[in-house]
């Protein structure tokens, strides 16, 4: 009767769980949402612990993705300025610090996220256990009835087994000697009733106490799980006070993410405003050297016109002082002859040591994509197609950067022609191009890489020696390409990993196994928009500048090898 009290207690408090398909954990069904608990036969239902984790991370990632376009795009804005080097280091310092606070603020709030939501399980995990302490009160409250009802129906037993015993006895005191029986049989038969009245009589007694010690047991259970439920209790307020205080200071932390943002965002502007004034005095300038020449023809001797001078490619965005600026300027004067008509002014940037400083960042992000600044080269820039800023192409934006080394001879030509040639195609000479550095393959491409350090060896970029003696220059290309339309992509094919060069060699970004050589067949889709020249003494080379196929110096005859 006890066992089956129990369980139709048992049966009548049903308890449903769910197996999360994210966590793996076995949750009761009000830890799913209702539209989740419709997909757990189908095992894709995820509790509401995984959903907000995976949402808080979502916006995470967001937040993290829109603060380092922010900070990029501070960090671009700042290297176009042309502001003084003490401005431009200070604000550089100012955007580190504003970049680290907002990397804390950042972290901060992730940790309260995280708190919340172990906060939240531990929550959820506390009102489990409050419910299964709660049934297993219920079950021992039944368990504790069913012995006591059970404990009263052997007392009624035993009371109505002395009254038997008792009135056997009156009937044995009062009647006569049998006539079938003897006396002594007679009295033999009591004598062994009676034992046997008597071992049971202490089989009950026995069971009573047994019953009573077993309900003594379960009062104290009762009384201990009572005990941890109250502690439960205080340790759950406990945290939720800890929430609530953390609650706080993620609005602080909000609070102050904001300020920071604001900083960011006026911090933007200044330096926007200081772009326009720098534009507006570039205008001026213009306009003075305008006048200056207007000047100068009408002071000019009679029969005698004054020459305006030369447009030169270097602009305001070089510092005309620069010594490398200065050598590679006389290396295109004197050695390519590449006619003026083909730079663009505004475009030209300096990437030495001294104009590029070693504190700024190794990539630069421009539309889509990031690519590896050519530190140690000097850029001119170049005119560009129209369909290069067509809306539908705008190559800045949906284009990848590429690097085209090559002779000086050959830069002219392509510039001419308006797009790379492949060999067998017939130049504007009248010759056809031959294919070089193809083991005597005419391959039907050409190609390009993603780094400006393997488009820079002597292999593909040809030294050439200009002006006074001991000088040395070469020319890369640098370019806007088109990936999508790439024929493939490759290892290197310079031997460098069969010498044991490091995978990173040239580039931590792009590996010597990985995508370092482009191979496209569309000439279309890679337009140059720079030209790369570095300089340098002859018996001084720049450290990536030899392949292990390259020849000893002194070995190619009329082609310079160092």
């Amino acid at each position: 009767g006890s066992a089956n009290l129990l369980s139709h207690s048992a049966a009548s408090l049903p308890m449903v769980f769910f197996v999360c398909s994210s966590c793996k954990r076995s949750l009761r069904a009000n830890s799913f949402s209702r539209a989740q608990s419709k997909r757990h036969r189908e095992g894709t239902a995820r509790c509401k612990s995984c959903i907000l984790n995976r949402q808080s991370a979502e916006v995470g990632v967001k937040a993290s993705c829109t603060q380092d376009d922010s900070l990029a795009g501070l960090g671009s804005a700042f290297l176009r300025s042309s502001v003084t080097e003490d401005r431009r280091d200070e604000l550089l310092a100012e955007l580190e610090k504003k970049q680290a606070q907002v990397e804390q603020l950042t972290k901060e709030a992730q940790d309260g996220q995280r708190l919340k939501h172990e906060l939240s399980d531990l929550q959820e995990w506390a009102e489990h256990m409050i419910d299964n302490q709660i049934l297993k009160c219920e079950q021992l409250e039944l368990e504790r009835d069913a012995l006591e009802l059970a404990l009263s129906s052997k007392e009624d037993e035993l009371q109505l087994l002395n009254e038997e015993v008792a009135r056997h006895r009156c009937v044995e005191e009062t009647r006569g000697p049998c006539l079938s029986e003897s006396p002594s049989e007679m009295w033999q038969l009591l004598r062994n009733k009676e034992k046997h009245w008597q071992r049971e009589r202490e089989a009950l007694e026995a069971d009573r106490e047994h019953t009573t010690a077993l309900a003594a047991l379960r009062q104290m259970q009762v009384a201990d799980l009572t005990a941890d439920l109250q502690f439960r209790e205080r340790h759950i307020a406990e945290l939720e006070a800890h929430r609530v205080s953390l609650q706080n200071r993620l609005v602080g932390l909000q609070a102050d993410k904001s300020r920071v943002e604001a900083g960011q965002q006026s911090q933007a502007s200044r330096i926007a405003g200081m772009r326009v004034m720098l534009e507006e005095k570039e205008q001026l300038v213009s306009e003075l050297e305008a006048e200056l020449a207007k000047l100068r023809a009408v002071q000019a001797p009679p029969g005698k016109q004054l020459e305006s001078p030369a447009p030169s490619p270097a602009v305001s965005q070089m510092n005309g002082s620069c010594p490398e600026v200065r050598e590679a300027l006389e290396f295109l004067s004197s050695v390519s002859r590449i006619p003026d008509c083909y730079f663009s002014r505004q475009h030209d940037r300096c990437f030495c040591g001294s104009c590029y400083k070693l504190s700024f960042p190794d990539f630069i992000k421009e539309g889509r994509s990031s690519y590896l600044v050519p530190r140690g080269w000097t850029g001119f820039g170049l005119n560009l197609p129209c369909r290069a800023l067509d809306p539908d192409i705008d190559i800045f934006k949906n284009w990848s950067v590429s690097f085209h080394g090559t002779k000086h001879a050959v830069v002219k030509t392509i510039l001419q022609s308006g797009s790379f040639s492949i060999p067998g195609d017939r130049l504007l000479d009248g010759s056809v191009l031959g294919s070089v550095n193809s083991a005597g393959r005419q391959d039907k491409h050409f190609f390009t890489s993603p780094t400006v350090k393997y488009a820079g060896l002597q292999l593909y970029a040809e030294p050439v020696k200009y002006g006074r003696a001991g000088r040395v220059g070469q020319m890369v290309l640098m370019c806007r390409q088109n990936e999508a339309t790439l024929k493939r992509r490759q290892g290197e094919t310079m031997k460098f990993r069969d010498r044991g060069y490091d995978e990173q060699y040239f580039c931590k970004r792009t590996g010597l196994s990985e995508n370092i050589e482009w191979l496209s067949e569309s000439r279309s889709d890679c337009i140059p928009y720079r030209i790369l020249v570095r300089t340098f003494p002859l018996g001084s080379p720049p450290p990536l500048l030899r392949s292990p196929v390259d020849k000893k110096p002194g070995e190619g005859g009329e082609r310079l090898w160092l």
